[in-house]
């Protein structure tokens, strides 16, 4: 799967445009610098017409090269996706434990299924083009329910949602590298300067990564929201409540086992949008904690400078003192 934009646009029939942000802003820079120019050099007036025109002109191309941008994201989002699905096989074939106590409760000989359906792994794939959050969760929690009854175990339920984020985190990680970073400006000016914009540059990557490893888990708590929305969740299944029974063992032994009730789709989201609102927008919540780190080190970046100010001030003022105190 390609991931150039100018080529799809191309299949489309339609005007290629700029294929990354980087060039998009370039480009729109020089257009926007021509067009001041020319306009000075010519003595046109700045009235409301003109004004107008210049503005519409800048709205269509800023809105198709945002287009453009969101296209490519959605492909680096569905190629992330296709990675992550083909890494993570074993978790989506995965029997639970209460899945095998209940087909040796009903006498079956329940074997781990070797492929998944062609018609399900489509309908992901399509969630995760041009569906949101919600349509991918639907679509997950269909492919993991092997026994085609509409319920998940609760470890099943959290596959399921780490699943539906883990591919956004990589593609965002990925577009924030490519469109942002890896800018042409990185290699101008002299070398002191390339070194400095080199430095930054590698913190921002850092602090990305640490903010999509720890964002999710730790800040959010999403593993003790999962828990609370199965606790909270008014379950159908088995009445929502336990189930313990016997369950034939190795030889004439028997094994004593209790069954946890399910949880469907309906009632997961019902309990999802008061407990964690944010897989809603998963995307979102990682560029705005991300912002939040901007600006954490912002505000450390000048605490540190006003720390170092104060120091070097009670220094000289010593010195001042101790030579004075000295030539007395």
């Amino acid at each position: 799967m390609t991931l150039r934009v100018d080529e799809w646009y191309r299949q489309q029939g339609r005007q290629p445009y700029y294929s990354s942000l980087p060039d998009f802003i370039e480009k729109n820079t020089k257009v926007n610098s021509t067009t001041s120019a020319s306009t000075t050099t010519s003595g046109i007036e700045r009235n409301d017409e003109t004004l107008s025109e210049i503005d519409n002109l800048s709205c269509k191309s800023t809105a198709q090269d945002f287009d453009a941008c969101c296209i490519k994201l959605r492909l680096i989002v569905v190629k992330a996706a296709i990675q992550h699905l083909s890494k993570n096989w074993d978790t989506l074939t995965a029997l639970t434990d209460a899945d095998v106590d209940r087909a040796a409760i009903r006498g079956d000989l329940l074997g781990r299924p070797s492929t998944l359906s062609k018609i399900k792994l489509r309908n992901v794939l399509c969630s995760f083009t041009s569906g949101t959050c919600v349509n991918r969760m639907e679509a997950l929690w269909n492919l993991i329910d092997h026994d085609q009854d509409g319920y998940l175990e609760q470890e099943e339920m959290a596959n399921a949602v780490r699943i539906s984020m883990k591919p956004v985190e990589e593609a965002l990680k990925i577009f924030l590298t490519e469109s942002i970073l890896h800018t042409k400006s990185i290699d101008t000016g002299n070398w002191r300067q390339r070194r400095q914009k080199r430095l930054k540059k590698e913190k921002l990557e850092k602090m990305f990564r640490h903010t999509i490893k720890n964002h999710f888990e730790i800040e959010i708590e999403s593993a003790h929201r999962l828990r609370c929305i199965y606790a909270w969740a008014d379950k159908k299944h088995q009445g929502g409540k336990i189930s313990s029974t016997l369950v034939a063992g190795g030889g004439l032994r028997q094994r004593y086992v209790e069954l946890n009730p399910k949880i469907s789709f309906e009632e997961f989201r019902i309990e999802q949008k008061s407990f964690f609102p944010q897989l809603d927008r998963a995307g979102e919540e990682i560029m705005k904690g991300y912002k939040d780190d901007l600006l954490l080190l912002q505000g450390t970046g000048r605490q540190n400078q006003e720390l170092k100010r104060d120091c070097i001030s009670f220094f000289a003022v010593v010195s001042v003192i101790d030579f004075a105190l000295m030539h007395m």
